[in-house]
């Protein structure tokens, strides 16, 4: 591996084949043959990159088997992470507030400090370490109290919630 190459993984809920995270895999290959792009899918998914520079690997946010598995693979094949983009997430609807909240804490905020913390050694190996969380303004508190806000009237409190506390928790890091 050059010196020069970024490594990056993107956490991914379940394909790498659309939405977000392929989204933000392609936007960041595009930017130089140098990134190295993972993405962090879980088994029961199907990877359809179609790009050299992108890869996957098996990544289940929620389990710690999981993610110490990737962290070993990351170290073994690269020595160090450049960019951790934390972009799994959850979002569907669970008629319950109890178990919504419940479910998208353990998902969202938590799942997301646990592959920032099991990852925190190789990102400090890297001379630029970027660590990024992808948060919403359905998040946003200012947002929701607004009126006028074209999204005050979504009903989404369990992952509103969890947004929010993601949104803390990445300036926590900083």
């Amino acid at each position: 591996m050059a010196a020069s190459e970024k490594i990056v993984l993107i956490t991914v809920k379940y394909r790498a084949s659309r939405g977000l995270g392929l989204a933000t895999a392609k936007a960041i290959a595009s930017l130089s043959p140098s990134y190295y792009i993972i993405c962090g899918i879980r088994a029961d998914s199907q990877a359809e990159t179609h790009q050299s520079n992108i890869s996957t690997a098996e990544l289940d946010i929620t389990n710690s088997d999981s993610i110490g598995a990737a962290v070993s693979h990351i170290k073994d094949k690269y020595g160090k992470l450049d960019v951790l983009v934390n972009n799994a997430g959850v979002s569907s609807k669970l008629p319950n507030i109890v178990d919504n909240l419940t479910e998208r804490i353990s998902v969202n905020p938590l799942g997301s400090t646990r592959v920032t913390e099991a990852l925190m050694p190789l990102l400090e190996k890297s001379s630029t370490p970027i660590l990024l969380f992808i948060i919403t303004v359905l998040g946003s508190i200012a947002a929701r109290s607004d009126p006028t806000h074209p999204f005050t009237q979504i009903e989404a409190t369990g992952y509103r919630t969890s947004k929010a506390t993601l949104d803390l928790l990445m300036a926590c890091y900083t």
